[in-house]
């Protein structure tokens, strides 16, 4: 599957314009032979068919060739097979796994990103108001100085953040997402500091996908996600529902 997953990832956008381009007409043929062997070492079984491609992709979840262009690309090549036919119909199957493995791994990183801040965020309360071992609530008075009460407020937001991510480790839907960019949201704007942007920054690339930009006018990037109806498992069709609205996540 990894040779199928490469020649995926090089095509580019002119390739991708009409289906007897032979970047296509290779990946297509190698796609053909990765398909036939899940098929084979699956008995032609229909359940285990769907943990395998699972199985295929998962362990590249960290590679390049595992992204939210990769499942565009998909889509026109579906859409350039007229939605029909064997190969259209391993090309979704193609698209769930995908789909799914990058879903998981963004949780995962998401995860470990607002682990480390609040581990962070920790070691700054101890050592501005805390004991060195255990961690306690902040006494609320009128002298407590507000840098101190803003670190407090950080803390609270990273840490429903990362339960949020601890307790959707298989993907994070879009309500999940938004909660998590208000938890982030607090933390930009509460005087962060140098230390903490480069959290801020991170966590919100990797919510956004990748889009590099400072956290004071960060976005979300639209994602594709699947959206099916079918009559018959040679008609399907893909279409993209876009489940983030840029206009909630700007600071």
């Amino acid at each position: 599957m990894k040779k199928s997953l490469d020649l995926l990832y090089y095509l580019s956008d002119n390739d991708l314009k009409a289906l007897d381009n032979s970047k296509i007409q290779k990946f297509l043929k190698q796609f053909q032979i990765d398909c036939l062997s899940i098929e084979v070492e699956s008995g032609f079984d229909a359940e285990k068919i769907n943990q395998r491609w699972l199985d295929e992709i998962s362990p590249y979840k960290n590679d390049k060739v595992i992204n939210v262009k990769s499942l565009g690309k998909i889509n026109k090549i579906y859409d350039l097979l007229g939605q029909k036919g064997s190969d259209a119909a391993n090309l979704f199957q193609f698209y769930l796994a995908i789909n799914a493995t990058t879903k998981i791994n963004e949780a995962e990183k998401i995860m470990t990103l607002t682990r480390d801040y609040k581990l962070h965020l920790e070691k700054k309360l101890t050592k501005e108001d805390f004991n060195s071992y255990k961690l306690k609530p902040i006494d609320i008075t009128e002298n407590t100085p507000k840098n101190l009460l803003s670190l407090k407020e950080r803390h609270e937001a990273i840490k429903r953040a990362y339960e949020i991510a601890l307790n959707n480790k298989s993907g994070l839907e879009k309500e999940e997402k938004e909660h998590i960019n208000e938890c982030i949201k607090i933390c930009a704007n509460t005087d962060p500091g140098l230390s903490e942007n480069h959290y801020i920054n991170n966590l919100l690339s990797c919510l956004c996908l990748g889009t590099n930009m400072t956290h004071r006018g960060i976005f979300f990037m639209k994602i594709p996600t699947i959206k099916i109806s079918m009559n018959h498992v040679s008609n399907m069709r893909l279409s993209f529902e876009y489940t983030c609205d840029t206009s909630k996540c700007m600071f």
